[in-house]
This record gives C-alpha cells, sequence and structure tokens, in this order.
C-alpha cells in the first residue's frame, strides 16, 4: 500500500504535492476561502489554488462536496 502511495505522490508535480501536504492541518472539510489562506504561501500563490486543488481532485488525491 506504501508503496502504490509514494507511486502516486511521485507523479505529482512539486506545486500539488505542496499543495497535497498542506490540508493535513484541517480536520475534515474545509472550504475554498481556508484552502486559500492555508495553502498560498511560498511559491503557492492564491492564483495557484483553484488549478491545483482541481488537478488534485481530478486525481481523486481531494473530494468536492
Amino acid at each position: 500500500m506504501g508503496a502504490t502511495i509514494a507511486w502516486s505522490y511521485d507523479l505529482l508535480t512539486p506545486l500539488e504535492q505542496m499543495l497535497l501536504a498542506r490540508p493535513g492541518v484541517f480536520h475534515g472539510d474545509f472550504d475554498f476561502d481556508a484552502a486559500e489562506a492555508i495553502c498560498a504561501q511560498g511559491e503557492i500563490t492564491p492564483d495557484h489554488i483553484l488549478d491545483l486543488v482541481g488537478s488534485l481532485c481530478n486525481k481523486s488525491l481531494l473530494v468536492l462536496k
């Protein structure tokens, strides 16, 4: 199982990898404003958030509710 997760993670771009790690501060669901406030730091700007969240959703690593 660990190898499968590592393989999937390695297929992500560096920005996708950074964004995937950052929502770990949330306990449960979070909205777009919260994602932008927490995840838009350093190399990830607020302009990146929508595309990165969409990409991670398309790859089944985040789920929209």
